[in-house]
Parts: C-alpha cells; structure tokens; sequence
C-alpha cells in the first residue's frame, strides 16, 4: 500500500496529475468528456460515461497498469437483500429471487448497462456492446486472468475504518505525512478499533 500510494504521489510530483487539493469537483467522466483530462480509472460500471452518440469524444478502454504483483482489480459486486423488519418479506423475496435469475440477468445483458453477474449473461452483455461498436473487452479479460480480481474485505467496524484509511491517504497524497507515517497510524488506528 505504501508503494501504491508513493506511486499516485510520485505522478502529482512530476506533473502528470493534478494535485489533489486543486482537483475539480466535477466528475472525473465530466472532466474528459469536457477535454480538461486525458485519462482516469473507472470500473466497469462506468461504460456508459464515455460511449454513445452524445458524447463530442471517442474514448477508449484500457488494461490498468501492471504493478509488482500484477494486474490486480477489486470486485465492486452488489448483493440484493430483504430488510428483517420488512412487513413484505415474502414478496421482497420473489423479487430478490427474481433479480438473480437468468431472466433478470439476460435482461440486464441485452441493454448493456452494467455486466450481469451471470456468466451466460456476460457473454450476452459483451455482445451487445459489440454490436453498438463499444469494444469493452478489457473489463472480462481482467476478471478472466488467473488471480486478476479480488472481493473486497468485509470487515467489522467498516464504516469506521473507511474515513480513518481515506485521511491517511489523503494526507499522504497531499504530501502532509509520508506514506509510511500516514499508512502506520492508519493501521494502528484501526487495530484499535478490534482490541
């Protein structure tokens, strides 16, 4: 984590990213689109910020860089769930039964928004990017290389940890601390936080 974060420090450093405290509010899928940028990481989930007829600009999609373990990317799964005190439980649960089916998920594919979490509708998804000439490969090949994806942790005292890891991060990007001073005492904040 260390490296990581010397490595974003390192490309505000010698000019090639703006500082992050003289970032622009707007979006970083506004920024390129605007022609203020040339280039960012967005999860697939992002698709449709930089294709379709209305944009000005064609955009391209890329493989992230390759770090000393490799190419790595985090899952951003969603789940479906029924409230425990819902007085509609029975029905909640059709419907989350329903999202996970193959009809849900086929439909989801056909309109090429996100990638289904079925692997029959991925493929069903790619295809219909294809045919509106939108060439995302590089999002199923990332999740199709060995060890190329991991979930995220689940944690106890998540949204605690979350704004404790982010200061530590901003602090060091911002050149307040050193990645190592500020990454230190974010983990020694969050061991803690489980004695």
């Amino acid at each position: 984590m260390v490296d990581t974060i010397s490595w974003f420090r390192h490309l505000i450093d010698k000019g090639y990213a703006p500082r992050l405290d003289q970032q622009s509010k707007m979006a970083n899928s506004e920024l390129l689109a605007a022609g203020k940028g040339a280039m960012t990481v967005a999860g697939s989930y992002a698709i449709s910020s930089y294709t379709g007829p209305k944009l000005q600009r064609q955009f391209a999609f890329a493989p992230m860089p390759v770090g000393p373990a490799g190419r790595k990317s985090a899952v951003n799964g969603l789940s479906d769930a029924v409230w425990a005190g819902s007085k509609h439980k029975e029905e909640a649960w059709k419907w989350v039964k329903f999202l996970a089916s193959a009809d849900c998920q086929d439909l989801v594919a056909k309109r090429a928004v996100v990638f289904p979490a079925l692997k029959s509708a991925t493929e069903k998804a790619l295809a219909a990017h294809r045919s509106k000439g939108e060439d995302v490969h590089v999002f199923t090949d990332a999740v199709a290389a060995k060890d190329g994806t991991f979930l995220l942790p689940i944690t106890e005292h998540g949204t605690e940890i979350d704004p404790i890891v982010q200061d530590a991060i901003q602090s060091a990007i911002l050149g307040q601390a050193s990645p190592e001073d500020a990454l230190k005492g974010a983990n020694d904040k969050v061991n803690a936080l489980f004695r």
